[in-house]
């Protein structure tokens, strides 16, 4: 009697190793999409949009905002804006650092840059945090989303700089 039920159970297991492949395949063809698609995201989300309206951004992309450092105060409104639906700021406007630096698409939300191979991602992300954190630990003077973005972005640029020399 246990031969038959050992026999059964090869041969489910047997008909599962066939699905091993195919499900590797699978898995590798959705990293590499969700990769892929990290340097395609150029249109704004629903919440960010809505920030461009409430800020008067008009035909002005965002993008040209955050590559040009703007210094507009519709760009600072937008900011304030986008750094609360994010949960970077609190309603009474306190920057949350530590919230800052555990978000997913760090450099994406500050400096709108990408990367689309994983090894880069990963380097650009840590990148992010270190400067997100040394803001926390130096902070600007004045704390608003525009100044600690600034700061976070500027220090992202220095230090990558300064690993490339």
């Amino acid at each position: 009697m246990l031969l038959p039920h050992r026999q059964r159970n090869n041969t489910m297991f047997s008909s599962c190793k066939t699905f091993e492949i195919p499900l590797s395949i699978l898995f590798l063809l959705i990293r590499l999409f969700e990769v892929n698609c990290m340097c395609f995201m150029l249109h704004v989300t629903d919440e960010e949009r809505t920030c461009a309206e409430l800020a008067n951004l008009g035909k002005t992309p965002v993008l040209e905002f955050y590559q040009t450092n703007s210094e507009s105060p519709k760009f600072v409104d937008y900011l304030d804006c986008v750094f609360l639906k994010w949960n970077f700021t609190t309603p009474t406007g306190s920057i949350l650092f530590d919230n800052i630096i555990v978000s997913r698409g760090l450099a994406w939300k500050m400096s709108r840059m990408c990367e689309d191979t994983f090894s880069l991602i990963i380097e650009l992300t840590e990148e992010f945090k270190k400067s997100a954190i040394f803001c926390k630990e130096n902070p600007p003077s004045v704390l608003s989303p525009f100044t600690v973005r600034k700061c976070i972005s500027e220090n992202y640029r220095l230090s990558s700089r300064a690993v490339k020399t």
